[in-house]
């Protein structure tokens, strides 16, 4: 995308936007020295307001009829009035650019139909913090008020914190308030997600959720997909001494496919992928910085959205509806979508499940004699440019991928440990360290849920209450322990065990201690219980999700890749649904 589209879908909004700023700006003018003031300059900045306003929706609906391109934001559309009759609309609404919405916006806007797409971020994630999640872990925790890495936003200043994500223990998750959304965050390590688990689907839903190895491959290649390992060999050692120890059949290591093959050297995610090779396209329309408050629902059909201007300082501006000639599809993620279901109606909020995460233990041990993360530091500082794509394959070689992974069975359930070389979070304040991490991921637990609130909050759960869970994460912190002892690198790279699990993990995981999301949130809008076979969410017509939430339960492996043949069926089904009428 050149330099003049990128800038704009960077802008969070047209001069329409200044109407609500100047609205909050009305507010601090009660601190003027006379009452008097302020309300002459409240009265003034009304009339400005409201012409200014009309001149916006004028000028907005004379580009929707010359089908001007894309960034029309805040402007596109009207303010909701009581009667709420004049309004702008298109054909799809979709709620979420992240990694389904990116997806479904480029699918939809090759129709000959008007397509908007509401984010509630307006950043584009072209930098490598959004897309080389192996480093971001040792860059965050590196870049502290002790060591200004130099590619922050000064000392203290982790690049988590500088791109407006968090991250909590438990069923908290990162939210990437951006173009590109979570995939940031889950490209790196690619797993189509099990073909058993997408053959019970289909099973139970449709043929139309069995994709054939052509189209799953055709997906890969528009992702760039590459076969090319990454990660060094310590890792990989620790995995082929667990599979020699598993009872039963001995699993394989397996090689994890990286999304390695952006044009510019850094890895490619949903905005890269699908959204920025439509932004020319002149009937798709990017409203950003825009807050999606609930669906509007007229004699049982979703005829839009209720959305408001949602300011860096967390206020938001008067509501707008966005109409939807044909459908609204949610694209919001499994916290978001159910989230703006629950807003949307009473009906619609019970038919909200709770949520389904894989669930994290780490083990990890001081590697003294490793220098993985001033490395990795060095490289960083070097890729300034964010596109030299030799550093960028030095960075691929580091032990901070996960590079090779291994799924076995432990207590009737799937287990998947991954390991690489992190910042040492345990060492002193003002030194750079290493740790060897050894990641055990339970796939699919059976207690490891949360409810989701109306406003999105989660409820606080964060240990595992299954028997069947709770054994299976001992057994695997017991096989781990003793394959990293069993190193003969163990003395040489002077490993000492750091963090816990390492004198008593059955004691630790039964205390609910250092259970950590794996953000592989599904199932809250999860198929058969809240959409049908083709994502129409039950008793609104006109209305889809098609995210992460639709989900059953969550995927063997990353979810991200499962999230998009989500939306590519989801894509399929509403262009079907064109073509047909």
């Amino acid at each position: 995308m050149d330099s003049s589209n990128r800038s704009s879908m960077e802008k969070p909004f047209l001069e329409s936007s200044d109407a609500s700023a100047r609205r909050a700006r009305a507010f601090q003018l009660a601190s003027l020295p006379t009452l008097a003031a302020a309300v002459l300059m409240v009265g003034v900045g009304c009339v400005l307001l409201v012409a200014g306003q009309d001149a916006q929706q004028g000028k907005a609906s004379a580009a929707l009829r010359r089908s001007e391109p894309a960034q029309l934001f805040v402007a596109s559309a009207k303010e909701v009035s009581a009667a709420e009759l004049e309004v702008i609309e298109f054909d799809y609404v979709i709620v979420g650019s992240g990694s389904a919405g990116s997806l479904l916006a480029e699918r939809l806007s090759k129709l000959n139909a008007t397509v908007a797409v509401i984010e509630q971020g307006a950043s584009v994630p072209s930098g490598m913090a959004d897309r080389m999640p192996g480093v971001r872990q040792i860059i965050q925790t590196a870049c502290t008020v002790f060591n200004d890495c130099g590619i922050g936003s000064g000392p203290g200043h982790g690049l988590l914190e500088s791109i407006g994500a968090f991250t909590h223990p438990g069923g908290s998750f990162q939210e990437r308030f951006a173009m590109g959304g979570t995939s940031s965050i889950s490209v790196g390590a690619h797993f189509r997600g099990g073909d058993a688990y997408w053959g019970s689907i289909a099973k139970d839903f449709g043929q139309h959720w069995a994709l054939s190895e052509d189209q799953t491959v055709e997906l890969e290649r528009e992702l760039q997909v590459n076969q090319r390992p990454a990660g060094g060999q310590k890792g990989v050692f620790v995995l082929n001494a667990i599979a020699s120890r598993a009872t039963g059949s001995a699993p394989d290591v397996f090689m994890i496919p990286q999304y390695n093959g952006g044009s510019d050297g850094l890895y490619e995610n949903s905005y890269t992928a699908f959204l920025e090779k439509a932004a020319s396209r002149k009937n798709l329309h990017v409203l950003s910085n825009m807050y999606v408050d609930r669906v509007k629902i007229q004699d049982g059909r979703a005829i839009g959205v209720i959305a408001q201007r949602s300011f860096a300082n967390g206020l938001r501006g008067p509501e707008y509806l966005v109409g939807a000639r044909r459908e609204v599809l949610l694209a919001a993620g499994a916290v978001g979508s159910a989230a703006l279901l629950r807003r949307s109606s009473p009906s619609l909020s019970e038919l909200v499940r709770p949520l389904r995460d894989q669930a994290l233990i780490t083990l990890a041990w001081h590697c003294g004699a490793c220098n993985v993360t001033q490395e990795v530091l060095q490289t960083v500082k070097a890729l300034h440019g964010h596109g030299d794509k030799h550093l960028v394959e030095q960075l691929q070689l580091r032990d901070v991928m996960y590079g090779h992974g291994l799924v076995m069975n432990l207590a009737g359930q799937k287990v998947l440990v991954l390991g690489r070389i992190v910042k040492c979070w345990a060492c002193a304040p003002g030194v750079l360290g290493d740790q060897l991490e050894m990641n055990i991921v339970l796939l699919q637990p059976r207690s490891f849920e949360f409810d989701v609130s109306a406003d999105g909050q989660l409820s606080d759960v964060d240990r595992l209450t299954h028997e069947g869970d709770i054994k299976a994460a001992v057994e695997g912190a017991r096989l781990v322990e003793a394959a990293v002892q069993r190193m003969p690198e163990y003395e040489q790279l002077k490993l000492t065990p750091a963090g816990m699990f390492h004198e008593d993990p059955e004691k630790d995981l039964r205390a609910g201690g250092g259970i950590y999301s794996f953000f592989g949130g599904t199932a809250t809008c999860r198929l058969g219980d809240v959409v049908d076979g083709e994502l129409k969410v039950k008793g609104v017509r006109g209305l889809r999700a098609a995210d992460a939430s639709v989900l059953p339960e969550p995927p063997a492996g990353r979810p991200y890749f499962s999230i998009i043949k989500v939306a590519h069926v989801a894509a399929q089904l509403a262009m079907r649904d064109a073509t047909s009428k």
